[in-house]
């Protein structure tokens, strides 16, 4: 009574059924997730995995990296929310291998959106390297706010990696940073073409201008440094378009007209 009855998507028929096969302990270890209805007389094995999560927390202490990074993979990958904690923790480790694993995990358990000030604090505290690239290409893609002041030190840090300095130019364009113009203008003067690409991209996401020099940018900014990012967009699509739109209709269809 509780499985047979008729599908809800279709039309009613009786030539076939379905079987519900659901994820044993081994798979559930390797990331399997069962999906639909948890019938109660279903064993969900929420008590194995909690077991299992315990001592994989505990092994994030182990002396061998080895170890500690398997247990932080096995973590993400069944899901063990209740260790999102000790992995926020971990990315304070000494080790690398560690820290970048944390990251994957705390991804696997879709705990980033709700901890990203911690990713922020990190990124800040890090050294230039590969783990503060993959923190500074998350909190990019996630476009948040409290990142803008470390996109902005990033971009313009002459001691900062290239690949670095490139995706803190994108973060800045993607978090709406206006605050970010003038040190990008800067970057379009860097020796890395990565730096400028990004950096050019990033000023015409900004501002809806398309130069390449950085002559022209500090014309461009000497004229309009005391406008809002909208009385940009607006003048842009009048110049370019013959829309006219108030600053307040911009901050209204942003997106779509960028």
């Amino acid at each position: 009574k509780q499985v047979l009855r008729q599908p809800g998507r279709s039309s009613p028929h009786d030539d076939h059924f379905h079987l519900r096969v659901y994820c044993a302990l081994h798979e559930r270890l390797e990331g399997c997730v069962n999906s639909g209805p948890m019938h109660k007389w279903v064993d969900d094995l929420e008590d194995e995995i909690a077991g299992f999560a315990k001592q994989y927390i505990k092994e994030i202490d182990d002396k061998s990296t080895r170890v500690a990074v398997e247990a932080i993979r096995r973590l993400g990958k069944m899901r063990a929310r209740s260790a999102t904690k000790r992995l926020l923790k971990a990315l304070a480790d000494k080790r690398l291998d560690v820290r970048l694993a944390a990251v994957t995990a705390l991804e696997d358990l879709h705990a980033l959106d709700s901890n990203l000030s911690v990713l922020v604090a990190a990124a800040e505290a890090a050294k230039a390297g590969m783990f503060r690239l993959r923190l500074l290409k998350i909190l990019a893609r996630k476009a948040h706010p409290a990142a803008k002041k470390l996109f902005r030190a990033v971009a313009v840090a002459a001691d900062a990696r290239a690949d670095s300095r490139a995706v803190a130019a994108e973060g800045s364009a993607a978090a709406c940073d206006r605050d970010a113009v003038a040190g990008l203008i800067e970057c379009v003067a860097s020796q890395e073409s990565v730096v400028r690409d990004a950096a050019t991209r990033a000023l015409s996401r900004l501002t809806g201008q398309t130069m390449t020099s950085q002559d022209a940018w500090n014309a461009w900014w000497k004229d309009n440094a005391k406008k809002t990012r909208a009385e940009w967009l607006a003048d842009t699509f009048e110049d370019t378009l013959g829309m006219k739109l108030t600053p307040k209709t911009c901050r209204k269809f942003i997106g779509k007209l960028v």
